[in-house]
Formats: C-alpha cells, sequence, structure tokens
C-alpha cells in the first residue's frame, strides 16, 4: 500500500493559494473592521449602569437625612423614657407602638437611603443609628444631675437637636467600617 505524506501536500496547497499575494494588502481592510468593533463595543454601553452622583444626593436627602431623624430621636426619647424613675413599662405602652411602626419604617428608609439593600451587612447603619441614640439618652438621664445641660435636655426635648450630628456621624463611619471589613471599597 502506498503512504500518503499529508504535512508537505497541505503546505503546497495553501502555499498555492496565499503565495503570491501581498501580506500587507488586507491591512487596511482590517484595521477598519476593529476599529469598527471597538466603536460597536462602545455604543453597546448601558447608561443605567453608570453611576449617577444626584441620584445619590436626592436618597441621602430625602431617605437617610430623615429616616436618621426618626431613629436617633426615636431611640433617644424611648431611652429616656426607659430610664426614667417614674415611668415603667413605657418601652410596650400603646402611645409608643406607633412611634416604634414608624422607627421601622425610618429603618428601611435609612438602609435604602445610604446603604445598599442588596448587602445585608449595611443592616449596622441604622442599627448604629439606633444604639448611638439610646446610648446618649442614657447618659443624658444619667448626667441629669450633673449637667445643666442634660437636665435642659430632659425638660426640653428642642435641645436634643444639638446631638443630632452624632446621629448623622456614626453611621457614615460604621459603613466606612463595613464596607473595609466586607472587602468591598
Amino acid at each position: 500500500m502506498k503512504e500518503v505524506k499529508t504535512g508537505s501536500e497541505t503546505k503546497k496547497t495553501v502555499d498555492a493559494f496565499f503565495d503570491d499575494e501581498n501580506r500587507f494588502e488586507n491591512k487596511a481592510l482590517q484595521n477598519f473592521v476593529n476599529r469598527a468593533a471597538l466603536s460597536k463595543l462602545e455604543d453597546e454601553k448601558s447608561y443605567a449602569a453608570e453611576d449617577k452622583p444626584w441620584v445619590s444626593y436626592l436618597k441621602q436627602a430625602f431617605l437617610f437625612l430623615p429616616g436618621t431623624f426618626l431613629l436617633f430621636f426615636i431611640s433617644l426619647g424611648t431611652a429616656l423614657a426607659v430610664t426614667s424613675p417614674f415611668e415603667k413599662n413605657v418601652f410596650f405602652s400603646k402611645l409608643f407602638l406607633p412611634i416604634y411602626f414608624i422607627g421601622f419604617l425610618g429603618i428601611f428608609m435609612t438602609w435604602f437611603g445610604f446603604g445598599d439593600l442588596k448587602n445585608k451587612k449595611h443592616f449596622a447603619i441604622p442599627a448604629s443609628i439606633i444604639i448611638s441614640g439610646a446610648m446618649i439618652g442614657a447618659f443624658v438621664r444619667a448626667a441629669e444631675n450633673i449637667f445643666w445641660i442634660a437636665a435642659k435636655i430632659i425638660d426640653d426635648f428642642g435641645y436634643a437637636v444639638y446631638l443630632f450630628p452624632i446621629g448623622l456621624i456614626v453611621p457614615v463611619l460604621v459603613k466606612d467600617w463595613v464596607d473595609k471589613k466586607s472587602g468591598k471599597e
């Protein structure tokens, strides 16, 4: 039987078609195709995925700020009421139940306004507001007889507005800490 050499035959066949052709002849066409492919990718860019900074500002202004206000003052007022020597069982009073429902909505307002609802670790943002408000309320009640401003905060709740910047700073620090800890920056 006769042996067939495929390697040399294939090379000769390819050389027969492309040997006399100039290698740089199709370069312009190839560059045109490459540039068209690049521009096609740029045109297919989704504008919905772009960051829109004004959306984050609106979320912070209309969701985070009012939600933080609600959570901070509800937790501050609850801590002052619970630590009061005169009032007992205020935490489960019928007066406070609608307020706690509004506070529950404030949790989602702050979570969506500053954090990401898909990231469950950002639940630390509203939790930090509640904890800071409760700690400040307990401290104010404890310092009632020591500092005159603590007594003013208890007598006239309007003075507690001066403590609200703490309620705004703490969630920002907690969000940065959670993002660094989870590796998302």
